[in-house]
């Protein structure tokens, strides 16, 4: 008698179990390439949309000066004295701010105070360049639906004008857009450089370029940069 169990081995002698499968390198590349290509359209569009309604509202040319205009000015004015017999109004003098109010109507100003922003005290835009500019051109700066500025037209205080009298940006220059004019006027041949002119109220509260009647809300925080710039630039306007 056959006192040794039958033993069957087979299982020990299994085959081994194949080696998992590689995913080749070139997919590996291919599918890095399409989540990069992806997440920069998808970039691409957030800011697009970002900036959709304020390009709309400032309108193509001046978004692109105030995002890239080269040279920068900033006014203090100041609503024009009333005429008297011995000054009488005059339609247009030099720094006089004409701010347009519907069809015919418009409010006159005087500049009171003019610096380059590349050298005024304190805050400058030159050293806030990213922030100042891209407050105006983000959507979020902004309460859209804000209606506080058509109940009562604000008094406009602060300019900032983006100019580029090189015509670097390649736009076509709008004649009458800058805000201030000589006794003569820009002779015909020599239109004036391309400038976005844009008004503030002394709170910085409210919006709008000097040839559009069309004023905005700004966003609490954003007025607040504003107002701090405009406080260092002009640290004695009241």
């Amino acid at each position: 008698m056959n006192t040794t169990a039958d033993y069957d081995d087979s299982d020990d002698r299994a085959d081994p179990q194949p080696p998992p499968t590689m995913i080749s390198g070139k997919w590996v590349l291919i599918a890095v390439l399409v989540l990069s290509v992806g997440g920069a359209g998808f970039g691409w569009l957030w800011n697009y949309n970002a900036q959709r309604a304020p390009r709309e509202f400032w309108g193509y040319r001046a978004w692109v000066l105030i995002a890239r205009g080269p040279v920068v000015q900033a006014r203090v004015i100041e609503p024009e004295p009333a005429a008297t017999p011995e000054k009488p109004l005059v339609p247009w003098y030099e720094k006089l701010v004409v701010v347009p109010q519907g069809l015919v109507d418009g409010a006159r100003y005087v500049v009171a105070r003019e610096v380059a922003v590349d050298k005024a005290p304190g805050i400058s835009l030159a050293d806030q360049s990213t922030s100042l500019r891209e407050a105006l051109g983000y959507h979020r700066s902004y309460l859209w639906e804000s209606k506080a500025a058509e109940l009562q037209p604000p008094t406009w205080r602060y300019v900032l004008e983006f100019a580029d009298p090189q015509h670097t940006l390649g736009l076509v220059p709008a004649p009458g857009l800058l805000p201030t004019a000589t006794g003569t006027g820009p002779k015909p041949s020599e239109p004036p450089p391309p400038a976005a002119v844009i008004l503030f109220d002394a709170e910085c509260k409210f919006v709008r370029l000097q040839s559009v009647d069309k004023p905005a809300a700004l966003d609490p925080r954003t007025a607040e940069q504003f107002r701090k710039f405009f406080a260092a630039t002009f640290p004695d306007a009241r």
